[in-house]
């Protein structure tokens, strides 16, 4: 039990560490102006990798734990509604790109917005990696995995 909860605290320590850390080199470059265009795309991006990782958080870490549904039926299950999510937060994003940018950033971030599914779909991956060790109780690779998607 003292390991686990050393691992957690470490676990929060890092993601802190990273956090201060790219904050501080992005304002550095992006100046005030650009802190506040960042924090508009990392809202956007919250929303879309939280639907995102719910495709793959409680319910893969239970039906794993369980051992009911075989391993890679559930690993595939939930990599096929993690597609389809990003697929439709794509078209979404594509298609209200340009009123979205003009609206919250003055016009100059559409690119930018359409890009934000394709990093939601990488945090689900992360995510459903994470649930998948969670399940397993490898809480090794679970912290490594953790870790990395802090970054």
């Amino acid at each position: 039990m003292m390991k686990s909860i050393v691992n957690v605290g470490f676990q929060a320590i890092i993601k802190l560490l990273f956090s201060v850390v790219s904050l501080k080199i992005v304002a550095y470059y992006a100046g005030p102006s650009g802190m506040a265009v960042v924090g508009q795309l990392q809202s956007f991006l919250q929303m879309a990798g939280a639907g995102a990782s719910a495709m793959s958080s409680t319910g893969v870490v239970k039906l794993i734990t369980e051992g009911r549904v075989a391993e890679d039926n559930v690993v595939k299950s939930s990599f096929i509604l993690l597609l389809s999510y990003t697929f439709f937060v794509f078209i979404v994003f594509f298609v209200s790109a340009s009123f979205l940018s003009d609206f919250f950033m003055g016009g100059l971030w559409r690119e930018a917005l359409i890009i934000i599914p394709l990093a939601a779909f990488f945090l689900g991956v992360n995510s459903l990696f994470v649930s998948y060790y969670n399940g397993r109780q490898d809480y090794r690779r679970y912290l490594f995995y953790s870790v990395l998607l802090s970054l």
